[in-house]
């Protein structure tokens, strides 16, 4: 049988072995009563095999992986990203400066362009607009519970 066939069966195990312990630590702790309802439940049996395949398939596959990732590793030097800096040192970078183009007015962008009432602003045309109805009085005026 292939290397990887043995440690793939080899890590399987341990999985499987992990999630049996984790299923007998959850039923010992009697988590969520789960104890209770497995020994009063005529399937009590059936949840708890499922509750252990399901689990032993994932920490199988998280066992696996580590056992697969951890090979990577270099012969010499440390297994480690990237390495820590000690010390900064700015990098100077050339900015070109940029002429004022302005001409008195400020740019369209600008919200101080915008006139005093912004929700009367139609952004097409860049201008107020004339269909929408004025304000008809304060909010003092409208509530009576506010004097």
């Amino acid at each position: 049988m292939p290397k990887l066939v043995k440690l793939y069966i080899k890590n399987v195990i341990i999985g499987f072995a992990i999630s049996a312990g984790f299923v007998a630590l959850l039923l010992w702790f009697n988590v969520m009563n789960l104890w209770g309802l497995v020994s009063q439940s005529r399937d009590g049996l059936l949840a708890v095999f499922l509750l252990w395949f399901m689990n032993g398939i994932v920490f199988a596959g998280v066992q696996f992986a580590y056992v697969i990732m951890s090979m990577a590793g270099r012969e010499g030097g440390p297994r480690r990203g990237t390495p820590v800096v000690t010390q900064l040192k700015p990098i100077p970078v050339a900015v070109e400066a940029q002429k004022n183009r302005a001409t008195g007015k400020h740019h369209a962008g600008d919200s101080r362009s915008w006139p005093a009432e912004a929700a009367s602003w139609n952004f097409l045309t860049k201008r107020p607009s004339k269909h929408l109805a004025k304000p008809q009085g304060s909010l003092e005026q409208k509530n009576p519970r506010s004097q």
